[in-house]
């Protein structure tokens, strides 16, 4: 059986998620990220996963974690997603975007989900972390580089 054949029995989806690190810059309580150090795969091992999955037919790919960002590749990885072809997702906690990342996030034209829950005060404390102004800033400026950016929150009584 060739590969087309395969992917005429075969119905894959157009999108998966990738989670390309376990380790997360945040510890909120919610959180199933570990904390410590973890075996992480190699840049090389990353590209080698997305060539597959763009041959066998993938047009998006949601980036995720833990936190992308504290992986020091996390914009080679977009440049990558871009340079075979497929549409990146960045899901982020938004603390790590600096300005260089998110310039590389606009010209690879990646779309971004960030990850806040409520307003600053319910924010801060549903997450531990007093962030709430610096993510917000950086989804100010993503959205002045026309990145088109979304919001995940999780729903909390």
């Amino acid at each position: 059986m060739n590969e087309k054949e395969l992917k005429n029995i075969i119905k894959l989806p157009t999108s998966i998620c990738f989670r390309v690190t376990r380790l997360c810059n945040a510890m909120c309580p919610f959180c199933l990220a570990p904390t410590g150090e973890q075996i992480e795969m190699t840049f090389d091992e990353i590209k080698q996963i997305l060539n597959i999955v763009k041959s066998a037919g993938l047009k998006n790919i949601k980036l995720s974690g833990g936190e992308p960002y504290v992986r020091k590749d996390m914009d080679a990885i977009v440049e990558y997603c871009r340079e075979i072809n497929l549409d990146p997702v960045v899901a982020t906690n938004g603390i790590l975007l600096t300005d260089k990342n998110i310039e590389i996030l606009a010209t690879n034209k990646a779309k971004v989900k960030i990850s806040l829950h409520g307003f600053e005060e319910e924010h801060n404390k549903f997450t531990n972390f007093n962030k709430y102004k610096e993510i917000s800033k950086n989804i100010q400026k993503l959205i002045d580089k026309n990145v088109f950016v979304s919001l995940c929150t999780l729903m909390n009584a």
